[in-house]
This record gives structure tokens, sequence and C-alpha cells, in this order.
């Protein structure tokens, strides 16, 4: 590792810092991460390389991680660039880290972009919603897989944290999530809609008999005895998605997306479906907007007409 020098008064220049971080690396790599770590800047709307951006790097905190990363796609940039300058900073802090500037990392390995931007996530349509939902079958496999297709379409959750949810978290009597871990590592409780609800009741009780409250992850893998991963879980909705001719450009995101766009076409607030979607600003909303009319209980209103 490259020791960052100091001046006289002990005080570490920024410029120092850059140059011991990328030194030794090739000249294009070192081209190539100037360019990805002067996009913090543009982001900050402060001078690269200057002590104000060194200062604001030294107090970045994983909810500016999380809104840079909503940022950057929010450019229109495909998901491939998004994650470079996503890899590029989580090692520029890692470094920071190793040397003792802070104390913790603040650009979590979750952070990643689906391959196409995600203001261009392809939209499904009702028909095909209900399509999707009905093609598990009603084995403990098929319960579980309808579960999984019923809280991306109507909880608002992305694949990253439906995976990961725990039997313990289900309030069976008020019909929400409690502590649901989102980006950026922080909880927030979900309200479920009446379909993921059901669906969730009819799991449990073919695999426990009852409405079970116990720590077993509740997408739970055969093989580790773990959550199943989010590979798993990424691949099986692309492979319901080909079922019904969806395939290029279709991605999980796409169900977050659909039921994002279709509270705001319901004529949701964007403060209310930011609620909804555990988005950390209204203005990551508006990328989905489409009417900015107000009404009540998004959650639960949430609906896909069948044709």
């Amino acid at each position: 590792m490259t020791p960052i020098n100091q001046n006289a008064g002990g005080e570490v220049m920024p410029e120092d810092v850059f140059r011991a971080f990328i030194a030794g690396k090739p000249a294009n790599t070192q081209r190539a991460y100037r360019q990805h770590l002067a996009k913090i800047a543009a982001f900050l709307d402060i001078e690269f390389e200057s002590k104000e951006y060194f200062e604001a790097l030294i107090q970045f905190s994983p909810a500016r991680a999380m809104l840079y990363f909503d940022w950057l796609c929010n450019q229109g940039l495909k998901g491939q660039t998004v994650n470079q300058y996503i890899r590029t900073a989580r090692q520029f802090f890692e470094y920071l880290r190793d040397v003792g500037l802070i104390d913790r990392n603040p650009i979590g390995k979750h952070l990643k972009a689906s391959k196409e931007p995600v203001s261009q996530a392809k939209l499904i349509s009702d028909r095909l919603v209900h399509q999707m939902l009905d093609l598990p079958g009603r084995d403990e496999k098929g319960l579980s897989q309808r579960a999984m297709l019923a809280l991306l379409f109507y909880s608002g959750l992305r694949i990253s944290e439906i995976v990961r949810l725990k039997w313990s978290q289900v309030n069976w009597s008020d019909s929400y999530l409690e502590g649901v871990i989102t980006k950026g590592s922080k909880k927030r409780d979900v309200l479920l809609h009446q379909i993921p609800f059901k669906a969730l009741k009819r799991l449990s009780k073919k695999r426990f008999q009852v409405a079970y409250t116990g720590s077993h992850f509740i997408f739970k893998s055969t093989y580790s005895g773990k959550h199943v991963s989010y590979k798993t879980a990424y691949r099986f909705i692309k492979r319901v998605f080909s079922e019904v001719g969806l395939e290029d450009g279709y991605s999980p995101h796409s169900g977050r997306a659909t039921a994002i766009t279709n509270l705001l076409d319901q004529g949701f607030s964007h403060r209310e479906v930011m609620a909804f979607s555990g988005h950390e600003s209204v203005q990551m909303v508006e990328r989905y907007d489409r009417k900015r009319k107000t009404l009540e209980s998004p959650a639960a209103s949430l609906a896909y007409n069948k044709k």
C-alpha cells in the first residue's frame, strides 16, 4: 500500500490521497479511476480533488452513497457503467478505511444496477401480472414461488430485500412486515397488500400448519439452510417472465417499476408512493411519474385489472 504524504503541519493533502490510491496502476486505469471519482464531485457539485471534496468524502455516509447510486441510475447510463463507477468508489473508500481516514466503507456491496438503466426498465401489463401469479402450482414450492411474485408486484420491495425476509417479520394481525432491511442497511415497516398477505399465509399453513412467527427465512434454500440467493431468485423471476413472453429488457426491477408506475397512474402523490417504495427522496419517484393527483393508502389500493 502506497503511504500518503503529509505537509509540515501533519495535514493530509487531497491530491496526495488520490496519487497514493492510483500509484502503480496502468495509465489507462489511472485515467479511468480519476474519471470515476470525478463523478462523485459532479454529484456533490464541488470541485474535484479540492479540499472541500476530500472533506465531503471523509463524511460520506451510507445514505449519501444511496443517493449517489440513485443519481447515477438517473443519468441514463447503462447498468454496466453505473456498476463501474460504484466499484471504483467502493475500492477508493476501502483504501481510505485501510489507511485510517474513515471508520467504515459507506458503499455497500448490495449496490448494483440492473443491466438496463433504471429509468428505462420496461413495464408489465396487468394481464401478464395476473398470468404470472397463476403459473405456480399449489404444492409448497409453488406457494413459495407465488408468494415471491406477489411481493415483487405488490409490496414495492426489491428482490434483494424479499429473499432476506423472515417469518418473524410478518405481523399477521395488522398485515405488515416489520423491520425490512433496505438499501443502506436501514429498516422500515412495509404494509402488505391482501394478495401477498394471503400468499404468505397459505405458504405458512402449508409449511407449518399455522400462521408461523419463527425466525426461519421465508424463502429458504434447500441446500444451504439460509435464504435463497439473489442470483437464484433473479433466475426464477426471469424464467417466469420468459414463460409469458417477456424477454429482452425485462428484469425483476420491471416488477417494482410496474407497481410504482401503476400507483402514480392511479393518482397517488410522490410522497405517498415514496413511502410505498422506500426511496430516499421524492426526486427518485419522479422518474416513474405520469400523474400528480393525491389519494390515500397506496399499498392497500394497488390493483392490476384483469383482462
